[in-house]
């Protein structure tokens, strides 16, 4: 039996806790030996205030998990990169397209750099993409309307420059977008409604535009009623694909709903453990591009002051 990959985790949020640890929990090729969180943590881990401590300190570490706010990330990878470390980088890579290339090129061949889209490994993603392949795009849809105060409470850092606002979670939807289709899409125009007392947008209307069809983005932080994360689009051939509930849930054509079981981090880890045992790096930055391109051409709007 190959030794289990020794990890550290920097950043212990809501996203550590609820998802990467019992997933880590319930595979056995890596052990989490230490924790990186200035706030310190009360889990049965070593704690170290910074990444700089973690590597004074000696710890056997093979490999981090990045899970903290953007705007950091980047700073972090590279010393991670720079001692040896693989890297995990939780969504998105980092604060900017740029950030995330030079972490690319950063990385040695003997290192695995794994940008983590999480929605990527929702249950019915493989099968959405496995039926657009051969068909082309003719129109569609994608819906990511969300409570930020429901999901994301208190999070400042997300209304801060390189915190993306409603970009945020929506990126999970681009992500999905981007892997099950073989079209390239770019940004044809887009239109923010951004807070008057912060910098990111709480709305956004967009289109994503391919050579043979377009994508109407609708995105909105400030949905109390029914939350929804969907994908639907109607192929030239006359075919049908919704993706909902982020990819959990699909339909086709007239065809009853399938849905599948949440493993999503269960198949980040497994495949970040494949990357390392290959020697291999997987760092797909595309659905940061469309942001960043959104945020080039947006029309801004003000809009009302928002709390989180």
């Amino acid at each position: 039996m190959s030794k289990a990959v020794r990890l550290a985790i920097i950043g212990v949020g809501k996203i550590v806790l609820d998802r990467h640890l019992p997933a880590l929990a319930a595979n056995p090729g890596f052990e989490v030996v230490a924790l990186v969180e200035p706030r310190g943590s009360m889990l049965d881990l070593p704690c170290f205030a910074s990444l700089a401590a973690l590597l004074a300190a000696q710890v056997e570490v093979d490999a981090v998990v990045i899970a903290t706010p953007p705007q950091v990330r980047e700073g972090l990878a590279l010393t991670a990169l720079d001692v040896g470390l693989h890297v995990f980088l939780e969504k998105p890579p980092a604060a900017t397209v740029g950030g995330a290339r030079r972490l690319i090129q950063h990385c040695h061949a003997d290192q695995t750099l794994f940008a983590a889209w999480h929605s990527r490994e929702a249950a019915m993603v493989d099968r959405a993409r496995q039926w657009l392949q051969g068909r082309t795009i003719a129109k569609g849809a994608l819906r990511w309307r969300e409570d930020a105060r429901r999901w994301h409470p208190g999070q400042q850092w997300l209304w801060q420059p390189g915190g993306l606002g409603v970009f945020d979670p929506t990126i999970n939807g681009l992500s999905i977008l981007t892997s099950i289709s073989t079209e390239r899409f770019s940004v044809s125009r887009a239109d923010f409604e951004v807070p008057a007392n912060q910098h990111a947008p709480i709305a956004v209307q967009a289109i994503l535009a391919s050579e043979q069809g377009e994508i109407i983005l609708d995105l909105d932080f400030r949905e109390t009623d029914q939350q929804c994360w969907s994908i639907e689009v109607e192929t030239k051939d006359g075919g049908r694909l919704e993706l909902t509930d982020g990819g959990k849930t699909l339909r086709l054509d007239a065809e009853a709903p399938e849905s599948g079981e949440d493993r999503e981090y269960e198949r980040l880890f497994a495949r970040f453990a494949h990357l390392i045992a290959s020697g291999k790096s997987d760092a797909d930055v595309t659905p940061l591009e469309l942001v960043a391109d959104a945020f080039l051409v947006a029309r801004h709007r003000s809009a009302a002051e928002f709390q989180p």
